[in-house]
């Protein structure tokens, strides 16, 4: 019996994922800084975080990576971006899926926002 269990838990664990479209624009503003994010149909996507006066964005591709994951892979800029105070050095970006159609950038908690 407890095998099982084990079983359709596993099953169950399994089977687990997002359950809205990933798509769609995610928000996030705070008192000194602001983040947002652009996931495509077509799995491109467009990330800018402001600071004060600095912003700072990369596109590129996304993928789902596992069940509650989602991969910001930015294309490669050129130098003159590379040398700028805006440019991202994190290339790879990994975001955490959270239900209630939300996703964890680093200790951030961005929003899905309806574009009408």
């Amino acid at each position: 019996m407890t095998k099982l269990i084990l079983i359709f838990f596993l099953l169950c664990l399994a089977s687990c994922k997002s359950n809205f479209p990933l798509d769609g624009n995610y928000k996030k503003v705070g008192a000194d800084y602001q983040y947002s994010l652009v996931l495509n149909k077509d799995s491109t996507f467009t990330l800018n975080k402001r600071y004060f006066e600095v912003n700072a964005s990369c596109n590129g591709k996304w993928k789902v990576n596992n069940r509650n994951e989602v991969l910001l892979e930015c294309v490669e800029a050129s130098l003159i971006e590379q040398l700028s105070s805006g440019y991202l050095n994190d290339r790879s970006i990994s975001l955490q899926i959270i239900k209630n159609k939300k996703l964890k950038l680093d200790n951030v908690i961005l929003k899905k926002i309806e574009v009408h």
